[in-house]
């Protein structure tokens, strides 16, 4: 059991003597302290904590009130549970200290029974109190390890799989810094749900192992069709290496689809739109974005015009909005050099001239590429964002912003 101090605050020798003797029949091996100055209370309470504190409601040194706050100041709350000693038995009066979240209260000290009952009550809920903190430091510490584990595990893997694909390492690593800032923008995931895009997108390269050398360099598919019969085998191996850590089941779940194509011709399932995962989707866009610029050795922007003319057949456009996005805001000596600015929806004005599309999170396009912004399409967004975001941000010509200047 916890060992449990009692420090008693009163100025009447009397009642510090009987709440002594009813303390040591209970807890004849615990500490007991009394003073009756609140400042020394203050300094014995930060050297003999956890206690129970009896405290008389009038101190000659302080307000009892302003006492309590100052040990909520010096983080001693949760470990402390405060017991006011009061004379006047008036409800309204004793209500005002549980409304201030005292712990409990007591008329006077003479009746022992109801003393024993509020030592008891007191104790168990501290023990309870300081079990729970415990626990939970406990369950902190195996998190932070479990996380620890996972990120081994993840750099283990990561070196296993370039041991078979040495190109590999540099590209899982932005595959996964993309994806994750992708998931981020669509507002919709969880944490837990970012963390597993985070893996899913490490593992991504995971079927390729048993594949022939002559097949590694050789993208799984291209234009949305399989390279090779044996590349069919990829989305199930894959899952089979990741599933079988039961903490990534889901991300197996992930990486199973990422080869599905959006009409529905892609691979294991042949399954379309909405039916393939969003992790998926964002995983397979930049994935492919990546293997573009590696094996055709493409720029970053002809990349994104050749996946955005496979939008609705293979990819989600709105995935690659916010990738065009990335390679864009990311790229900051490129964006200098850009004819258009990202804005908010809030700070859009009649007579701005969009430079690309306006689209929600459901995909709906609500204004087109060089569309001269009016009061009531500003409007519309605003009425429209209420209940279907704005995905990403939005796309201005510099040239129709008054207000900035630009060389």
């Amino acid at each position: 059991m916890i060992n449990i101090n009692f420090l008693l605050i009163s100025t009447d020798e009397v009642r510090v003597q009987k709440l002594t003797e009813v303390i040591q029949l209970l807890y004849p091996e615990n500490n007991i302290i009394s003073t009756s100055s609140s400042h020394e209370a203050k300094d014995l309470l930060i050297i003999n904590k956890p206690a129970i504190i009896f405290c008389e409601e009038t101190l000659p040194d302080s307000d009892i009130f302003d006492f309590y706050h100052e040990i909520i100041d010096l983080n001693l709350r949760d470990k402390i549970y405060f017991i006011v000693i009061s004379e006047n038995d008036d409800f309204d009066h004793l209500q005002k200290y549980i409304d201030a979240e005292f712990d409990d209260y007591l008329i006077g000290h003479n009746r022992t029974q109801i003393i024993y009952n509020r030592i008891r009550l007191g104790t168990k809920i501290l023990s309870m109190k300081l079990k729970i903190q415990h626990e939970n430091l406990l369950l902190q510490k195996m998190s932070k390890q479990l996380e620890e584990d996972i990120d081994n595990i993840l750099k283990l893997s990561t070196k296993f799989i370039q041991s078979r694909l040495p190109a590999s390492s540099d590209m899982l690593q932005d595959i996964a810094k993309m994806s994750v800032w992708i998931a981020d923008k669509f507002n919709q995931f969880s944490k837990q749900d970012i963390k597993d895009i985070e893996i899913a997108s490490f593992f991504c390269q995971a079927g390729r192992l048993f594949l022939p050398d002559n097949l590694l360099k050789t993208p799984v598919m291209s234009n949305g069709r399989v390279n090779n019969q044996m590349m069919y085998q990829i989305p199930i191996v894959t899952k089979e290496i990741v599933s079988s850590i039961e903490k990534f089941k889901s991300v197996g779940e992930i990486l199973y689809h990422i080869y599905e194509n959006l009409d529905g011709s892609g691979i294991p399932d042949k399954i379309q739109a909405w039916q393939i995962p969003l992790g998926s989707r964002i995983i397979r866009a930049v994935l492919d974005f990546e293997e573009n610029r590696s094996f055709n050795n493409l720029d970053p922007k002809t990349t994104i015009e050749k996946l955005k003319s496979r939008v609705n057949r293979i990819y989600d456009g709105r995935v690659i909005n916010l990738l065009e996005e990335y390679v864009d805001t990311q790229d900051l000596t490129e964006t200098d050099k850009r004819n258009d600015i990202a804005l908010l929806l809030s700070e859009l004005k009649a007579n701005m001239v969009t430079s690309r599309e306006i689209k929600a999170n459901s995909g709906i396009k609500l204004i087109g590429e060089n569309q001269t912004l009016s009061d009531k399409h500003i409007q519309m967004l605003v009425n429209h964002s209420s209940t279907d975001p704005i995905l990403g941000y939005i796309y201005i010509k510099k040239d129709s912003i008054e207000s900035i200047k630009f060389d």
